[in-house]
């Protein structure tokens, strides 16, 4: 079914022919959209990938079940120009 709000496919699939991972293992996965994205950049506060990170999508142009690994969002660039999303001051300890 596709999201009200964005439009991806999102809900559980039941998949036995490897879709996803390639594991043949017949399981429950869930499709999620592009409103479930939550990974955010610490600094800009956008998104660090076009969809959720560690998590399965439906690609509508190849007809299948993709997984976006966690690493994918290594990627990101934040914009310079932008403001921090918030101040973080970094934790100093003193040494012994």
């Amino acid at each position: 079914m596709r999201c009200a709000a964005c439009g991806w496919f999102a809900g559980d699939i039941l998949a036995v022919a490897g879709e996803g991972n390639g594991d043949m293992t017949p399981r429950v996965i869930r499709i999620r959209c592009k409103c479930e994205n939550w990974n955010r950049c610490a600094r800009c506060g956008g998104p660090l990938a076009d969809g959720r990170l560690s998590a399965y999508e439906y690609d509508v142009a190849l007809g299948k079940v993709l997984y976006r690994a966690a690493y994918s969002g290594l990627g990101h660039q934040y914009d310079h120009g932008a403001a921090p999303s918030r101040v973080v001051q970094p934790r100093v300890r003193a040494l012994p």
